[in-house]
């Protein structure tokens, strides 16, 4: 705005405005004699020449970004105008954007100047797009972005009558903030300060004095006190420097008992007599508590309220104090002294002495509330809390009525406490937490509390329940803290989450996952916590000299991905990886433990109670306990043994009875401290639930000896004599349906694994089948295993094989390799393997259309099997098919199989040697295209992997390859084509439909758009995507899945091509913007999935049309190619692709477009060729660009297209040789502005008209 400012008052004064504005348009350039001949007209050069003095000037002024904006401008009206268009735009997003940032402007740290500097740099912006802001809702405005601190100021202003122009509030804010400057400087010294509040009817009546401020400052409402200036004391309050309360105020505040005065008093006001000239400080009533004043209030506050109330666990909720107070030390954890001289000053202008500081919590109606930072003030009679400091420690918020309170937790909601009203006061009552004891009831740490126990041997005696309890309870801290210090607590956070507990209240006899899917669950994947492990370090490694594993400890499993963690002892480094073998049998967690408790072989009293306290916590139970193992091999000394042993326990609690055989408590030699890290309780064969799916060998732990088992302790039936009468009481239950949602049925579903799939018979007769194949070709032949072999792993994948409308067709079982494990050089070398491009196929289907060529479909049954291998392979025996007589032997492959790195390169090549005996030819454009002629009688054969397409003028050619092909490979002839590679053909009278209707249908329901609203374009056309827009994926895989399906999905959609083109461009790092724009195309594709493509009889005349979006991207200002090429009236290729490289103008951008076009013609041409077709007339190709026409027709503009790659300029010597024809075509007609940027709707569909057709099922 700044320059617009400028430029324009320079231009006024120059008097060249109305050139820049168009009230002085530019003259005819030529005039006309007597004679008609044309003359060069004057005005016309005074004209240009200041036209082209203004583009100097302006551009001279414009940064580097803008001036971007005005490259290819002719006129200095045309500059002016895109940059008013580009920053002073009228739209409804632009002007809403400016609002929203005046609105969000707050002064925060700055000066006056500098936040009203903002305001107005955001309110001229908006005047200069014609949007004014009235003074009035701009004062409300500034005054909403001020702190706090101007509250008193901002009433002020609100409360005029006369309106304030903006640089008028810009000068008394000025000075307010001098104000506050010093005021905050006076108020750096300020005392603890801890007033008496007013009962609960403050400002009401006569009883209560009126509070008297100046002009600049305003009272909260009620007898709480209010803020003055910027300081806010109040009783219980704190302050240094420029910290607040809001109970009570000094500055500038007196209580007075008359109206409302608005000037101060100079004299100092006393707040206990109210008289003027002295202070609180110096009051003779300051020590007498039964002096009421003149205008006495009708209840006091915390002080007086602590005489009814106790001081351990009441706490008096106070809006004034800055920090919480307590006159007892117990309530604080880890209190230390308080070195300060600060005093805490009550109302009656005492001081009360701080000696301590320290944390403290509260346990409030079964939630902790945290006391950070609570002083210890003896002379204190009761707690107070601070409303200020317990919001902002526990996030919480306080809500306060006439008779209840409350408090609730803010990021949930959720209420934490609640209290009433007593004598006017707020208190909360609960239990404190002290830090020096774990429960204060327990003898545990008191001197004499527990007998000494002896070194020799653990002895049973009779000693009292809470004996038993301050042993097996809670052990001391310092035992709790010599357990931590030798265990892996860094670990804990993994160790838990791999821990389950599976509540069953019921015995049934199979699992839940048995239950549902009649297969047992395949536990392979879990593996011991805490075990040894080997992960591939290869992707981790800096070079390929480091170790490729290591020994690691496995922590458990990733969060986000299929994967083990594993950490790295070595370095604390976590490894993330698929590929790892482990060793359940060693722990180096219980290396570590055993190498350094072996230093220590004599036993100490604390080590007895590690023993014991580790021992007893495994266990969860009472009567599971066993010897409680010792910490050396040395034997018992003495052994004492109870008979008729009495319960230990509580009445009230359930009793549970040891038998008199187990009570002796003696140490066998032979035991040892037992494995901390790795070992798990054993749970007797009589508890364990059958519902809990059976656990591997490998992950189950020795049984416990017959003579060490316990019984089963004594079942317990709990009655609920609540009088309250239940639907179950009444026996009113429902059928619990859980995992009815989850259940996956896998005859409809490929199954993820081999133990499931080998449940089921189609999964199993699939496999069959496959190891059948597999035998019948000589796949492989069993050979002894060798160390020096380099052994590929294998594994079954399924696959539901299905028709055109979903139904299935057939089961398939198939024998994958990993090919992973191949190394290159040994056991494979080169694996290229061609395959058909997409626009052959629309070729041979077009050509098929014209000339009513039969088309027929063909199925290489395990086509891979038919290579044969030049390198030794080496496969270890299939899953379920292992020889019993030679277990240990692998499989040498003979023949290629799936997964193979060589083995789509070894199908090739055998099937094209095949076809080259029969006499079929390759393409020299595409080697996937085979021909076969025969006096009159021509033959095309597609191969795509093992899909295979044939069509040619005699369908008893056809009929004779088919029974060829058969002689050699296993194939299956599906008839005429219907569907093929997701393609679906419609057939009707005047030719065929091809469309992806299925495919775009499965694509919905597998990303949960089935049901969505159907957009009418595949994008916005009012913006364009940006890498910065949005937050980044956390987990971009779906959003590549997405896109990569919407790609496959253009075979026959050209309208979908540029937007999916926009979306690819984010794949390295994709937001939620981008995924919404994804999930647009497929909103589009819900609302157009009857569109493809038709096929049908015509001319063969070849067409393209080529057109580029100049500079549209608005990241790097590359341009954007498109070009559809038409094979009579069906389009058979297009694209939509952004440039290499910047264009200079828009002419040197539609020129790359053109050259881009005229390649791909020129290779249909060889396709046609190689076909044995030949066209009428040369190639059209349309384009809408002048310049970029006479550029490839004739040398012109050659100082502007120099830099342009020698290679692009083949076009102008195909058009010289007559091999393409270019002409030109309006911008409204031209087809391939659908791939080059976001159109309107009208437009859209209007050119999506001309390259789908919408299919209608019979």
């Amino acid at each position: 705005m700044l320059w617009k400012f400028q430029i324009t008052s320079t231009l006024k004064a120059y008097k060249l405005l109305d050139v820049v504005d168009g009230s002085y348009p530019c003259p005819e350039m030529y005039n006309r004699d007597t004679n008609g001949n044309p003359i060069l007209n004057s005005d016309f050069t005074q004209w240009d020449t200041k036209d082209q003095a203004l583009i100097s000037m302006i551009c001279a002024t414009l940064s580097p970004s803008a001036l971007a904006l005005v490259i290819g401008q002719k006129s200095a009206k045309g500059v002016w105008d895109t940059l008013e268009k580009r920053f002073t735009s009228l739209s409804r997003s632009n002007v809403l954007s400016l609002k929203r940032d005046l609105n969000s402007i707050k002064k925060n740290n700055d000066s006056i100047n500098v936040y009203m500097q903002k305001i107005k740099e955001c309110k001229d912006k908006l005047e200069a797009v014609g949007v004014f802001i009235e003074a009035e809702e701009l004062l409300y405005i500034v005054l909403d972005g001020l702190p706090t601190e101007f509250y008193p100021f901002c009433s002020a202003m609100r409360t005029r009558n006369d309106s304030v122009s903006f640089e008028e509030l810009h000068v008394l804010m000025l000075g307010e903030e001098k104000s506050l400057t010093k005021n905050t400087e006076s108020s750096k010294d300020s005392l603890h300060m801890a007033m008496v509040g007013q009962g609960p009817k403050g400002n009401i009546g006569n009883n209560t004095p009126m509070v008297q401020f100046n002009p600049q400052s305003q009272s909260n409402r009620g007898g709480r006190g209010g803020r003055f200036n910027n300081y806010r004391g109040g009783r219980g309050g704190r302050n240094f420097n420029n910290f607040n309360s809001n109970r009570g105020g000094f500055n500038n505040f007196s209580p007075q008992p008359s109206t409302y005065n608005s000037q101060p008093s100079s004299r100092p006001t006393c707040q206990i007599c109210y008289k003027n000239g002295h202070t609180a400080l110096d009051c003779y009533h300051r020590m007498d508590f039964a002096f009421q004043g003149k205008h006495p209030p009708t209840k006091l506050a915390a002080m007086a309220f602590s005489s009814n109330a106790s001081s351990s666990n009441c706490w008096v909720s106070d809006t004034g104090a800055t920090d919480h107070f307590t006159p007892d030390l117990a309530n604080l954890q880890q209190a230390r002294d308080y070195n300060g001289n600060d005093a805490v000053t009550v109302g009656n202008g005492q001081q009360l002495p701080i000696t301590h500081i320290g944390n403290s919590q509260l346990r409030a109606s079964k939630h902790i509330l945290h006391l950070r930072q609570t002083l210890r003030v003896p002379n204190m009679k009761t707690n107070l809390l601070s409303v200020f400091k317990c919001c902002k420690d526990n996030n919480c918020c306080f809500h306060f009525d006439a008779s209840k309170f409350s408090i609730q937790d803010i990021p949930s909601g959720k209420v934490l406490y609640k209290g009433f009203n007593e004598a006017g006061l707020y208190p909360i009552y609960g239990d404190p937490f002290p830090s020096t004891k774990v429960q204060t009831s327990c003898p545990t740490f008191t001197k004499s509390a527990l007998p000494s126990f002896p070194r020799s041997a653990y002895t049973a005696t009779r000693v009292s329940a809470s004996t038993w309890h301050s042993r097996l309870g809670h052990p001391h801290s310092k035992i709790l803290q010599s357990v931590f210090q030798h265990l892996p607590t860094s670990t804990i956070d993994s160790s838990s989450s791999n821990s389950f507990y599976f509540p069953l209240p019921v015995y049934i006899s199979n699992s839940p996952w048995e239950v549902l899917f009649h297969t047992p669950p395949d536990y392979s994947y879990f593996k011991v916590f805490g075990c040894s492990c080997y992960p591939l370090l290869t992707p981790y490694n800096k070079h390929k000299l480091q170790f490729k594993s290591q020994e690691c400890i496995f922590l458990g499993y990733a969060t986000h991905s299929k994967g083990y963690m594993c950490l790295d002892p070595t370095n604390n480094k976590l490894i993330v990886s698929r590929n790892v073998t482990f060793d359940e049998s060693s722990f180096p967690f219980s290396k570590t433990a055993s190498s350094t408790s072996t230093n220590d072989t004599t036993p100490s009293p604390t080590n007895i109670w590690l023993s014991s306290l580790l021992y007893f916590t495994t266990c969860t139970h009472p009567s599971l306990l066993g010897p409680i193992p010792s910490l050396n091999s040395h034997p018992p000394t003495t052994s004492t043994s109870i008979s008729n042993p009495i319960p230990i326990l509580p009445a009230s609690q359930t009793h549970l009875d040891i038998p008199a055989s187990q009570t002796q408590l003696d140490i066998p030699a032979s035991q040892t401290q037992p494995d901390i890290s790795a070992s798990q309780t054993q749970i007797p064969a009589s508890q364990t639930q059958p519902d809990i799916p059976d656990i591997p060998a490998s992950h189950t732990q020795p049984d416990i000896p017959a003579s060490q088992t316990q019984p089963a302790p004594q079942t317990h039936t709990i009655t609920n004599n609540h009088p309250m009468q239940t639907r179950l009481k009444s026996g009113i239950s429902k059928k619990k349906l859980a995992f009815t949602s989850t259940t996956v049925d896998y005859l409809d579903v490929e199954p993820p694994s081999f133990s499931i799939a080998s449940a089921l018979t189609p999964w199993v007769t699939a496999m069959e089948d496959e190891f059948s194949a597999l035998h019948r070709q000589g796949t492989w032949s069993l050979v002894p295993h060798d160390n020096s072999q380099n052994i590929v792993g294998c594994k079954w994948v399924y696959k539901v094989k299905r028709h055109a409308d979903g139904s299935v067709s057939r089961y398939k079982a198939r024998l994958v390799a990993k090919g992973f494990h191949q190394q290159a050089g040994l056991d494979y070398d080169e694996t290229f393997s061609p395959v058909i491009k997409p626009t052959t196929v629309r070729i041979i289907l077009t050509l098929a259309a014209h000339y009513t060529w039969p088309l027929r479909q063909l199925d290489i049954s395990n086509a891979f099997l038919h290579g044969f291998l030049k390198e030794d392979v080496y496969m270890a025996q299939p899953q379920g098919f292992i020889d019993p007589l030679r277990p240990h032997h692998v499989c040498k492959l003979h023949k290629s199989l799936y997964g193979l790195k060589q083995a789509p390169r070894a199908w090739f090549e055998r099937f094209t040697t095949q076809l080259e005996t029969l006499g079929f030819h390759a393409s020299t454009a595409d080697p996937s295209l085979f021909t076969f002629k025969a006096n009159h009688d021509t033959l095309y054969l597609l191969l795509y992997v093992d899909d295979i397409i044939i069509t040619g003028t005699s369908p008893s050619l056809i009929t004779n390859l088919i029974h060829q092909l058969q002689t050699t490979f296993e194939l299956k002839d599906l008839g005429p084509l219907h569907y093929f590679l997701g393609l679906q053909l419609h057939y009707h009278s005047t030719g065929f439909s091809v469309h992806q209707t299925k495919y775009a249908s499965d694509l919905l329901q597998r990303f949960a758009m089935t049901n969505c609203k159907p957009s009418s374009t595949p994008y916005s056309s009012t913006s364009r995507l940006t890498k910065d827009q949005g937050t980044p994926l956390v987990d971009p895989t779906s959003f590549r899945s997405l896109v990569g399906a919407l790609q496959y999905l253009t075979f026959t959609r050209p309208d979908l091509s540029f937007a999916v083109n926009q979306v690819c461009q984010f794949m390295h790092s994709p937001t939620d913007t981008h995924l919404i724009a994804a999930k647009r195309i497929l909103r589009y594709v819900k609302g157009s999935l009857s569109s493809g493509l038709l096929f049908q009889p015509g001319s063969l005349n070849l067409q393209a049309y080529a057109d580029a979006d100049w500079a549209g991207d608005p990241i790097d200002r590359r341009s954007t190619s498109g070009y559809v090429v038409f094979l009579g009236s069906t389009p058979i290729t297009w694209v939509s692709k952004k440039q290499c490289t910047v264009s200079r103008s828009s002419t040197e951008a539609e020129y790359r477009s053109l050259a881009s076009a005229t390649a791909e013609v020129f290779w249909i041409r060889m396709v046609l060729k190689d076909l044995g077709i030949f066209l009428p007339n040369p190639p059209i190709l349309w384009c809408d660009n002048l310049s970029a026409l006479a550029l490839a027709s004739n040398p012109v503009f050659h100082a502007r297209t120099k830099h342009i790659e020698v290679d692009y300029h083949f076009i102008r010597e195909k058009v010289v040789r007559r091999d393409v024809v270019v002409k030109f075509i309006s911008t409204t007609d031209q087809l391939a502005d659908i791939l080059t940027k976001c159109l309107p709707s009208p437009s859209f569909h209007r050119l999506r008209a001309n390259l789908l057709h919408p299919f209608r099922p019979p």
